[in-house]
């Protein structure tokens, strides 16, 4: 009885750290629950940049200058792209079916641009891998707020998560943009004023 008696400070203790720490727990939980759902997006994201850029490269290029590598890694792209939506979608399917819809989505626009089923210009292929690119950091920084990154208390914390969520990724974005452009139309031998003027802005 003396025993059970001595516990009881212990346990009150115990279950006031509990209790005073559990919101910063649950904090925490969901933090790292969202730094684990963004490595997919910024996967998917990444995927997109060089796939867009490869295809302006080799829809560019004459026929008969075409190399055959390009073309395996293009449908090597599409197939690694194939994979992440689908990990993606497995980790949010217990969530929120209105982010499933939008991943489902974004794989049926990227599969219209796929190597065997597009058949359009190269510019506007460009431009449609941008638009996805563009949806895709949109989700990422509503994911961040989804789970609290950008309100977290801790300032650091909150200009990190801004930094690596949305400064770096939109910065990413434009150099994926010069690079994939300034390729293409190096291998098409000719650039006009306007898509000068146009890399110029970038």
């Amino acid at each position: 009885m003396l025993e059970i008696l001595a516990l009881i400070p212990w346990f009150l203790g115990m279950g006031y750290l509990v209790w005073c720490s559990w919101p910063e727990i649950r904090i925490l939980r969901n933090e790292i629950q969202g730094t684990r759902h963004l490595g997919p997006y910024i996967q998917l994201i990444n995927l997109l940049q060089r796939h867009r850029g490869l295809y302006f490269l080799y829809a560019n290029l004459p026929k008969e200058a075409r190399d055959p590598s390009l073309k395996k890694a293009l449908l090597a792209l599409e197939e690694e792209f194939e994979r992440s939506a689908n990990r993606l979608e497995e980790m949010i399917l217990q969530e929120d079916h209105h982010r499933i819809k939008e991943i489902s989505g974004l794989r049926e626009s990227f599969s219209s641009l796929g190597l065997k089923t597009f058949s359009g210009d190269p510019e506007e292929s460009f431009w449609r891998h941008t638009r996805l690119i563009e949806r895709l950091l949109v989700l990422t920084e509503t994911e961040g707020h989804r789970h609290g990154l950008f309100s977290d208390p801790d300032i650091y914390v909150r200009t990190m998560a801004e930094v690596a969520l949305i400064e770096i990724p939109k910065l990413a974005e434009i150099l994926g943009r010069i690079r994939g452009l300034g390729s293409g139309y190096l291998a098409r031998g000719s650039i006009n004023p306007a898509e000068r003027r146009q890399l110029l802005r970038l």
